[in-house]
């Protein structure tokens, strides 16, 4: 009937079938067990190969473990704090063949059973060997070989007394047909010798009945589970103790059968479990049967058949509303499809006789909602079975990680295991395994109530108050989609311990017994498409058993360090990508990834090596792991927000800054070049405390432990180089050599970093934010790039100035081969060097202008100031060291314009005034060839550039005079340049003359007019302005075609301008008239500042003693004199204040300028006109001349004529002052006065820079104007005389005609 197969190297390797001592497979097992979990992470198969680079060869790690780790490793698949899964190195053929298949694993033999429809395999699941010892069984064929066909059940039997080799016993299914083995061995030495050692029987099974289960109860034998819902026990030995195999049908007594008949609704019922529980006296054997609706009932078995059972307890009522309490969404559930699953014993099933009475049973059951549904819902329920048929629920524990229903195969139902010390729930599915963990104080800390059982809300309310201290770990491990492999078999390993005795005084062992753990509590899975696995729980001590509690954030860092650390492994099959049901806090997430990213980078993780023998592959496996961080990350959760991103992609740079500085240091150690490295100093110096291990390499362990900090090595790694002596060549050249070496290091960080940030933008979800010189274009919000940090942007220009001190004194001047080195290499380092400061004060600049104010302090945002002043000397820099076409290609980077047009144009001045005396055609040819070579580099960059650029050039052409060029050069950009003259009133003098080029003769006109009235100070060029304004208002008028009609607005504009000018011109004229009149008492005068003095002493003896009035005067003077424009106000002060002249109408020209004066407020107009009359006034002696005692009336006329007033009067009414448009009057004594009550801020109208001591004296010397006339104006009878002086005026113009004279004096 059966047919066991040996193994293929029986034959050559007899001696390896005995079964290895159980204690040295604790042992090996024991070396992946607990303990650091860095220790287990050496065990992993090795990191990817790092590639060689710069011709160092760097030895080559596979993925694959060599021959030797086969034959002595388990490859860790995934681990943290509370569990590990393993791939054991044991993979029989078997499970390498395609096809469906079922598998039974014996924990405590440590051997595992495989079988599909015609074939059985046994094993030793705990060999060391890829390959290991694999017996195989043939079985029958009169059963169904059908692809639903159930396959044959099988368990492991324990070894006989003289074997170490578990037996085997299969039942076939359909038949009940039963063979038994008393060992593997045995069996497989019968395809040998042709003996049949095997014992053969069957069960009796009544028609459409099949075998469902089969349970060991050992040593009260086996059960089997009926697909009728009853039980039959399975003996494989006789009376005598031989091999025999005998069976017994188990039934209960008539009543508890039909009253588990009503409470099923039918007489047929599913078993689900058959559990073995405490072991009893002579071989008896408690068990618990669990059936799909909830009936839980207790057998009492002996080893001859005999048993016992106990009344059902049906606690399918309290379960559901125990289950509908602690998951409400349970509630929408169709009780009907509520189940139980799988049951586990937790009570301890040792020897334990109770003389007191039948115990109580502690269960832990597995319950499912909806199968047939999209999501299922899973419960584990811890139970108390009690005597009489009752229990209790003691704890509800929903199932949140996993809801995928499982189908109606036999073979997929989920098995639940409790190892040893009862601490950890393993749930085990077909493709998914679920670890429940910190159960033990939840199955001490609940008692349950004798009350009602079932009374399950006041039950769940005792837990409720115990919530807080009652904390699970729960989490998942399942299989990839896409990988094709299937839990097809399990088993439970309790925790192994080693119980000893330690040596005392002398060597003698002590009378205390010490234990220790040399296993962990697990489940062994058979997965087809993989292998044996084993998935083992860290919790096993029970004064620990709860002082392990995974918080939420633990929890989502320990599955992204999961997928971090071990996902890369290769062939790895299990899901890091998380499942649907296990949904993480996007802010918990975001902690998690940074905790983990620093650990990383600190080497302060457990999961990764703490030294490796090559610090670069170190680094190397740091940035692979970032990397893979950042890959998990975007493959697994919804987005990080952008600043989490950013600093993640922060740490991931620093590392490779770090590994581009360690390459470096390390080519320079390999090259032995006699001097000590730079980092060697500084590192322990600036960088590290005082090491407490001697002799230790602080480089080494600073790139370990710190590279968190490399910005601030960058910063220190010229530290104390200008400290050196730099007296004479050979130190100076000393000092050279180390600056090279530190520039490298800054070079190579810097420049890594950038490069790094550029390629893995879109890794961090950065694509398309970042440009091409690594700088991020929106950094709102976020942490200020450490690359551009200030200190370090600071250090980075003193070390730019540090190199550049150095070229300014050795440059060109080195004559040995290994100086002249160090020269050119700083000098090449120098472009690198501005490169990296424009860049870094780029990104600084950018950042500050994106934050808000109360982020950036003083110092941030003086970052673009600095910038924008100092990069055009950084850039400048390169030409004296001969790296002119970096300065360019910097400047062009870098858009600086304006450094562009200086290089270009200092350039092109060069060439221009270069002597072409003596030269021979070539080099003249030369010359004009570099000329026009600069002129197309200019309009290249205003091609490329655009406006910016062309701003930048006509500014520069401004500032040093080159109007020439600026009008005539590069007339394809004429639109440039006329945006450019039109944005400030600055280029207006260049504007009109480049408006006029282009025809635009209104626009000319209309600048000219703003040029005259509000920029030109000269009293000549206004002139000459207005009047060509004038000009090309009248060319506008004239530009357009004949036949066209004038343009309305150019005329109205014209019109305004002929008023305007015609004012200006009064004003310009009478400056003129005033210039030239002063003129001839001051020809003696050496300098300008002379004819002030003249000028003052000659026609300034009215204001010699009034200091506000004398100001006024001598300031008035100083513009004059010097032929610039006088404000009309100040004109007519100057006017009214000098001495009178019998050949100047002073006094008249003030009238018409103050006609001009309509613009002005009313109360500087009128401050104005009272000035003029008052002054007048005063000009003549009123008492004398009209004392008229002993005057004939011809002399009083001829007196009267001779006053100022009267030839005022005259002219003005002469020449229309008094009529026409704007018609002006003559003020009466009175009305000429200064206020008495005035105050300096009347006065403030006017004088509005004037300070208010100034105002105060400007009153005073007003109101001494005014005295004098109230003066005059009590001794004579001034105000009667001033109102009849009028009509004497018209008199005398009506009996004489005016004169040419009188014309020319009126100069108007």
């Amino acid at each position: 009937m059966f047919s066991p197969q040996p193994p293929k190297d029986a034959a050559r390797t007899r001696s390896r079938v005995r079964r290895q001592p159980l204690n040295q497979a604790q042992e090996l097992q024991q070396a992946s067990r607990e303990g650091s979990v860095a220790s287990s992470v050496g065990r992993v198969p090795k990191e990817e190969s790092i590639g060689p680079r710069r011709g160092k060869q760097i030895r080559k790690e596979d993925n694959e473990p060599t021959e030797k780790e086969k034959k002595n490793e388990s490859i860790i698949w995934t681990k943290n704090t509370k569990y590990a899964v393993s791939l054991l190195p044991a993979l029989p053929d078997c499970l390498k063949k395609p096809g469906s298949i079922i598998g039974v694993v014996d924990p405590r033999h440590r051997h595992a059973l495989v079988l599909n429809h015609t074939s059985a395999w046994v094993w030793n699941y705990s060999d060391n060997h890829t390959l290991p010892h694999t017996y195989s069984f043939m079985l029958p064929v009169d059963e169904p070989n059908t692809r639903d066909a159930a396959f044959p059940l099988g368990t492991l039997v324990s070894p006989s007394a003289n074997s170490e080799e578990p037996g085997l016993v299969v039942v076939m299914r359909s038949t009940g047909r039963i063979a038994y083995w008393e060992s593997v061995g045995s069996a497989a030495a019968e395809g040998l010798f042709a003996k049949r050692r095997g014992v053969e029987g069957k069960v009796q099974l009544g028609p459409g009945e099949t075998v469902t289960a089969i349970c060991s109860i050992e040593p009260a034998g086996f059960i089997l589970s009926l697909s009728s819902g009853n039980l039959a026990h399975l003996s494989l030995r006789d009376t005598a103790g031989r091999p025999g195999i005998s069976t017994t049908h188990l039934k209960e007594s008539g009543f508890i059968s039909f009253l588990g008949a009503l409470r099923a609704g039918s007489n047929r019922r599913e078993i689900v479990a058959v559990r073995a529980g405490r072991t009893g006296r002579m071989g008896e054997r408690e068990l618990v049967v669990a059936t799909a609706k909830c009936g839980f009932s207790k057998w009492y078995v002996q080893r001859g058949g005999n048993y016992e059972t106990k009344p059902e307890a049906d606690l399918r009522e309290i379960m559901v509303r125990a289950v509908e309490r602690a998951v409400p969404s349970a509630v929408d559930r169709n009780r009907e499809t509520f189940v139980a699953l799988d049951v586990a014993i937790a009570t301890n099933t040792e020897n334990d006789t109770n003389e007191g009475g039948e115990p109580d049973i502690d269960l832990f059951v597995l319950t499912g909602y909806g199968h047939d549904e999209d999501n299922a819902i899973y419960s584990l329920l811890e139970i108390t079975l009690k005597q009489g048929g009752r229990g209790v629920v003691k704890a509800v524990h929903p199932i949140k990680c996993y809801s995928m229903p499982i189908g109606h195969s036999p073979y997929a139902k989920p098995r639940l295991y409790i190892p040893k010390p009862r601490n950890t729930a393993f749930i085990v599915f077909p493709r998914a395994v679920i670890v429940l963990s910190n159960l033990r104080s939840n199955v001490e800390g609940a008692q349950p109530s004798d009350d009602d059982m079932m009374d399950v809300d006041r039950q769940l309310l005792g837990e409720d108050l115990q919530e807080e201290k009652r904390v699970i770990f729960e989490d998942v491990i399942d299989f990839r989609g896409d990988a094709r492999i299937d839990i097809v078999g399990s088993g439970g390993e309790d925790v192994l311990i080693e119980t000893f005795r330690p040596e005392g005084n002398f060597g003698h062992l002590s009378e205390e017994i010490l234990q220790k753990k040399i296993g962990n509590p697990g489940v062994v899975l058979i997965a087809r498409g993989a292998g044996v696995l084993r998935v083992e729980a860290f919790d096993a001590d029970e004064n620990k058993s709860g002082s392990i509690v995974a918080s939420p954030e633990t929890m989502v860092k320990s599955k992204i360090e999961q997928a971090v650390f071990f996902g890369h492994i290769g062939q790895n099959p299990l899901n890091f990508a998380g499942r649907k049901e296990v949904q993480f806090p996007l802010e918990e997430i975001e902690i998690a990834a940074l905790q983990t990213s620093a650990e990383i980078l600190t080497t302060s993780s457990t999961y990764i090596a703490q030294i490796l023998p090559s610090m670069e592959a170190h680094l190397e496996l740091r940035s692979k792991r970032l990397r893979a961080l950042a890959e998990h990350l975007r493959a697994t959760y919804k987005p990080l927000s952008a600043a989490t991103r950013w600093r993640l992609m922060q740490d991931a740079e620093k590392c490779e800054a770090a590994k581009a500085m360690w390459i470096s240091y390390d080519e320079r150690n390999a090259a032995e070049l006699g001097t000590e490295d730079i980092l060697a100093h500084v590192i322990p110096k600036y960088m590290l405390e005082p090491s407490n291990i001697e002799n230790s390499d602080e480089v080494r362990l600073w790139f370990l432990r710190n590279i968190e900090n490399i910005g601030t090595l960058i910063q220190m790694v010229k530290s104390g180089l200008s400290e050196k002596s730099s007296r004479g060549r050979r130190e100076s050249l000393a000092v050279a050599a180390a600056d090279r070496e530190a520039n490298d290091y800054i070079l190579q960080c810097l420049k890594s970093a950038f490069n790094f940030r550029i390629e893995s933008a879109g890794l961090y979800g950065f694509d398309g934010l970042i440009d091409e010189k690594g700088i991020l274009l929106n950094s709102k919000g976020f942490l200020a790039p450490w690359t551009s940090d200030l200190m370090l942007i600071q250090s980075l220009d003193d070390s730019f100035e540090f190199s550049n001190l150095i070229l300014k004194s050795l440059f060109g001047g080195s004559d040995t081969s290994n100086g002249k080195e160090v020269i050119d290499a700083i000098a090449s380092q120098a472009e690198g060097l501005v490169e990296l400061l424009c860049r870094v004060f780029l990104e600084r600049s950018r950042w500050v202008e994106q934050q808000d104010l109360t982020i950036c302090n003083t110092s941030d945002y003086l970052v673009k100031t600095r910038f924008i002043e100092q990069r055009g000397r950084w850039i400048k820099s390169l030409v004296a060291i001969g790296r002119q076409d970096a300065a360019y290609k910097i400047a062009e980077s870098y858009q600086d314009f304006r450094t562009l047009v200086e290089l270009a144009s200092a350039e092109l001045t060069q060439v221009e005034t270069s002597a072409v005396e003596g030269l021979d055609a070539d080099s003249k040819l030369k010359l004009s060839q570099d000329r026009t070579d600069l002129i197309k580099r200019l309009e290249t960059y205003l091609h490329r550039f655009r406006a910016p650029f062309a701003n930048q050039l006509y500014e520069y052409q401004v500032e040093n005079g080159k109007f020439q060029e600026l009008l005539e050069q590069f007339k394809e950009f004429q639109t440039y340049l006329t945006k450019f003259l039109h944005s400030s009133d600055r280029y207006a003098k260049l504007s009109w003359i480049h408006d006029v080029s282009l025809g635009e003769y209104d626009q000319a006109g209309n600048t000219l007019f703003k040029v005259a009235t509000e920029q030109e100070d000269q009293l000549w060029n206004k002139k000459v302005e207005l009047s060509l304004g004038k000009l090309c208002k009248l060319a506008a008028l004239t530009d357009g075609p004949a036949d066209s009609p004038p343009d309305g607005q150019v005329n109205e504009m014209l019109d305004f301008y002929n008023n305007w000018q015609k004012e200006e011109l009064t004003v310009i004229e009478i400056q003129e008239d005033l210039q030239h009149y002063l003129l001839q008492f001051l020809r003696g005068a050496i300098d300008k500042d002379a004819e002030v003095e003249i000028a003052l002493k000659e026609k300034g003896t009215r204001v010699s003693k009034r200091l506000a009035t004398k100001n006024i005067f001598v300031r008035g003077l100083g513009l004059l004199l010097n032929g610039k424009i006088i404000d009309p106000e100040l004109l007519i002060d100057l006017l009214t204040l000098m001495d009178g002249g019998s050949d100047f109408p002073q006094f008249y020209h003030a009238l018409c300028i103050l006609r001009e004066l309509n613009y002005l407020p009313d109360e500087r107009r009128t401050l104005a006109e009272q000035a003029i009359w008052r002054r007048c006034y005063n000009q003549d002696d009123w008492v004398a001349i009209l004392d008229t005692k002993r005057k004939t009336d011809d002399d009083v006329r001829e007196d009267t004529r001779n006053t100022a007033l009267y030839k005022t009067l005259k002219k003005s009414y002469q020449l229309g002052l008094f009529t026409g448009v704007n018609p002006l009057r003559q003020l009466s004594p009175q009305e000429s006065l200064f206020p008495e009550d005035a105050r300096a801020d009347d006065l403030r109208i006017r004088f509005t820079q004037s300070d208010d001591t100034e105002l105060e004296t400007l009153v005073l010397d007003f109101t001494q104007e005014s005295d004098v006339l109230s003066r005059m104006m009590r001794k004579t009878m001034l105000t009667e005389w001033a109102g009849g002086l009028l009509e004497m005026v018209k008199d005398d113009l009506e009996s004489a005609p005016l004169d040419n004279e009188d014309i020319d004096m009126a100069g108007v």
